[in-house]
């Protein structure tokens, strides 16, 4: 199980239209719908983060309808663009 940071030179600023996330590779990403920005705020608020704590976070605050595979594989497509970005990092153990 792999667990995720918040890469520490990332700068977000949030405000009414979303989230506004500078990567250390000079990108800047936009979160707009909730989802994203509660995944990304729970980066910003734990040291570490695996995916199954995404996916209890998401559940827990959102109704999701989709079959359980695909939720995963959303979440986890989205993790990988986070990395791809810079914005978080596999920790070491």
């Amino acid at each position: 199980m792999n667990i995720y940071s918040l890469n520490g030179s990332v700068f977000s600023n949030a405000n009414t239209e979303g989230v506004f996330i500078l990567s250390p590779t000079g990108e800047t990403l936009i979160l707009k719908d909730d989802v994203s920005c509660s995944i990304f705020n729970e980066f910003k608020k734990d040291n570490s983060v695996s995916l199954e704590q995404i996916s209890e976070v998401v559940r827990r605050n959102f109704k999701i309808s989709i079959e359980e595979e695909e939720f995963q594989k959303d979440i986890s497509e989205f993790v990988e663009v986070l990395l791809q970005h810079q914005i978080i990092q596999v920790m070491s153990l």
